[in-house]
């Protein structure tokens, strides 16, 4: 047999042994032999000239020595020691699974760089190719009825009663505003059914039910005549509309609420599978409840003109709206440009690679907040139930926040007076909002006071912890024993069960509670960007409710012998109360890095509704399908190297290669199923961090000659602008990584720079 290495850029010793044994915080990693070929995981380990990097598998807690020019004088470092400091190592995300090297280039250098197409439960890549509607003959075709309208009231309500509501229809019903008209008392609820769809229908009118009487407003009533014309639909067509959706630079809740302000109807009758980054352009469906087409119609018209631009087209009626989870994945167009350290074969080894061995799955660097306190320390706090300390957490002062919240959070620490602060609190603190007014309406605890916060904010907190352990509990399983196959005392997936959400009317009353407290969720993630320069995870990096119930099981001895499992179907614990751990060392290794928090495995059990902890499972490793790529070389960066939808409509053409172009770049696309992380896969292409600060050091030294361009020059052109943060890896792998992990990206500017200004705390 041969030994599994996992490569440490410091010193690499491989123990061969039977036995499973631990590994040591230090800059030698110890493996097991388990496999019968050789598998090489490299680690993101790195090193400064004078300084040797040691692993640390733990939550650190450091003072925070940068200085954030933005924000006010009281906020330095040294007055707020909480900040916590984060590197793609300190949240377990350290190994790669290729040989090939490391290289780098510019991430979201333009909005069209990152693309972001849904994909349906049907498998469908969702594209936006047209925009007109032409409505369906069946639905056009004008039904002559066989009976009037007065033949069909008649039936209803008698002869006599018929004459008096005629002389009403032609007299008052069309001047006095505040006329009605009264039927007589009937109790058969079917029969006054029936009554208003004769109104409704036959007469167009608005007709309501007041003590047992069907009354009716004339058409005269303005507010009634609105009313009504909502209420006006094709007849037997389903009450709701989906449609495309195509925009750029915008978030998917802040474009829903802009067009249903045009559409003066209320933003909770829209729905969608999932929110999408809002950097970039991305194409995914939306129903809306009764909505025509043909008003969806005179909409696109509307926003055509905006910019950044937006889209919405191919308009048909369907039975149910969209929930939340109602996606398989994502396909993701994604430019690199000015790639460093790369030749078109190292560039077509790294893709080639990347498309057989897959990438481990981790979390996302933004799964775990941007502000000066990470999500998993106040989910820490929540699981030991020390609900005071997770309070602090979220109102105390903290580092690099901009004037307006330090002051309020400053003055709540000093005074107590909830009253005030919650007068001083900037738009978008909405946790600390929520936890002040349970605090101010008397809840008898903090823990009470949580119960304030929205769920899906709640839930942010533990499940950052959740994931913290199963990056670190990944990142040991690999090192340990490989990514070759399955071990003894593994989990793996044995059948996984659709639950069917298509239940009744409370579906709808739901996705409305969901997208609130998605908007507030929102909100608070813009805040935690220091300085609501963020933007939202994108569908495959949103949490969603589980629509698949996942059963598992251990892998056993005679498992591996027989080759019944697959490395794919390897699965890690988001340890919870619904789930079992790994029966063999990473078992025991979660145990021990719960420990080092103070918290058992018992404390997941809880039926404690201000926290959510009932786990799930997440596959080890994850595979794009679909890969595709091309290299490009060019002059222009304002040349767009990957068609979005919307340029498809205006009929762009295919980007082209320049020969002997100044620059160097390459499109790489791919899909990836949901709750995976396009981070994590590009991390794995270019073999380099994902961290902010990588990207940093890679504009300091690259910056090109042939653009002409310094980055004080940038930094005087972009005065203006909100500071942005692009994606990006440094190839130099004798740089240390920097303890920020800025991921965020400003998306108030509508015309692009080649490079932007900095955050000058990353």
């Amino acid at each position: 047999m041969e030994n599994e290495t996992a490569i440490v850029k410091e010193e690499t010793t491989v123990v061969p042994t039977n036995d499973i044994e631990k590994t040591e915080s230090t800059t030698t990693t110890t493996t097991t032999t388990t496999t019968t070929t050789t598998t090489t995981a490299t680690t993101t380990t790195e090193t400064s000239a004078t300084t040797t990097s040691t692993p640390n598998t733990q939550p650190i807690d450091n003072t925070n020595t940068n200085t954030n020019t933005n924000s006010s004088s009281s906020s330095s470092s040294s007055s707020f020691p909480n900040k916590v400091d984060r590197t793609e190592e300190s949240l377990g995300i350290k190994l790669f699974l290729g040989k090939s090297g490391s290289w780098s280039g510019l991430l979201k250098q333009r909005f069209s760089d990152f693309i972001v197409n849904e994909i349906d439960e049907q498998g469908n890549v969702i594209h936006l190719k047209n925009v007109d509607y032409k409505a369906d003959e069946q639905s056009t075709e004008s039904t002559t009825p066989s009976t009037t309208k007065e033949e069909d009231l008649q039936k209803l309500v008698g002869e006599e009663k018929t004459k008096e509501f005629t002389q009403f229809f032609d007299g008052p019903n069309k001047t006095d505003p505040k006329a009605f008209f009264l039927f007589d008392v009937n109790e058969n609820k079917e029969q006054r059914t029936e009554l208003h769809k004769v109104i409704k229908l036959r007469y167009n009118l608005v007709s309501e039910t007041d003590n047992g009487k069907v009354k009716v407003w004339s058409e005269a009533n303005p507010k009634k005549k609105s009313i009504n014309d909502r209420q006006q639909w094709p007849i037997g067509k389903p009450k709701y509309v989906e449609f495309k959706l195509c925009k750029e630079n915008r978030d998917t809740m802040d474009t829903l609420s802009m067009m249903s302000r045009i559409l003066k109807n209320s933003e909770k009758n829209f729905s969608f599978a999932g929110t999408k980054d809002k950097r970039g352009i991305t194409t995914q469906r939306v129903t809306v409840w009764k909505v025509t087409p043909e008003k969806l119609v005179e909409l696109n018209n509307r926003i055509s003109t905006l910019s950044p631009p937006v889209r919405i087209g191919e308009y048909k009626f369907v039975e149910n709206h969209l929930r939340l989870g109602d996606l398989t994945g994502n396909r993701f167009s994604i430019v690199i440009r000015e790639i460093q350290g790369a030749d078109d074969q190292l560039i077509t080894d790294s893709i080639e690679t990347f498309k057989k061995t897959g990438f481990i799955n981790y979390f996302g660097m933004q799964r775990f907040g941007t502000g000066a306190i990470p999500t998993y320390e106040i989910g820490i706090a929540m699981i030991q139930s020390n609900w005071e300390k997770a309070a602090k957490l979220i109102l105390d002062p903290r580092d690099g926040e901009r004037d307006d919240a330090t002051k309020a959070r400053l003055y709540y620490k000093e005074t107590g007076d909830i009253k005030k602060t919650l007068t001083m609190l900037p738009r978008g603190l909405n946790a600390e909002r929520k936890l002040l007014l349970g605090l101010k309406n008397g809840q008898s605890s903090y823990q009470d006071a949580f119960y304030s916060i929205p769920r899906t904010l709640r839930m942010l907190y533990t499940h950052s912890y959740q994931s913290l352990i199963w990056n670190l509990m990944a990142t040991k399983r690999i090192e340990l024993f490989g990514f070759n196959k399955p071990i003894v005392g593994d989990l793996v997936i044995i059948s996984e069960e659709s639950i069917d959400n298509k239940k009744n009317e409370q579906d709808q009353q739901q996705q409305q509670q969901q997208q609130q407290q998605q908007q507030e969720q929102q909100s608070t993630k813009d805040n935690n960007n220091n300085n609501n320069d963020g933007e939202e995870e994108i569908a495959d990096e949103t949490e969603i409710e589980e629509k698949k119930v996942i059963k598992v099981d251990y892998v056993t001895e005679d498992d591996v012998k027989n080759d019944r499992y697959t490395i794919q179907q390897v699965v890690l614990p988001l340890i919870g109360g619904n789930t079992i751990l790994p029966k063999n060392i990473i078992g025991e290794l979660y145990v021990e890095e719960l420990a080092k928090n103070n918290i058992q495995p018992s404390q997941f059990i809880s039926k404690n509704r201000a926290i959510d902890l009932r786990g799930g499972y997440r596959k080890l490793l994850e595979t794009a399908s679909n890969t595709t790529y091309k290299i490009f070389n060019y002059d222009d960066f304002t040349i767009p190297l990957a068609l979005s939808d919307i340029e498809i409509l205006k009929g762009s053409e295919e980007p082209i290669d320049v020969p002997n172009g100044k620059h160097k770049a390459v499109r790489v696309c791919f899909n990836l199923p949901s709750s995976t992380y396009a981070t994590m896969a590009y991390r794995e292409i270019l073999k380099s961090s994902s961290d902010m600060t990588s990207q940093m050091n890679m504009i300091n030294k690259n910056v090109n000659s042939n653009n002409k361009r310094t980055l004080v020059d940038i930094n005087n052109n972009n005065n203006n602008n909100n500071n942005n943060n692009n994606n990006n890896n440094n190839s130099d792998k004798n740089d240390a990584i920097s303890p920020e992990t800025k991921e965020k990206n400003d998306s108030g500017q509508i015309e692009e720079q080649p490079l932007k200004k900095q955050n000058t705390n990353q």
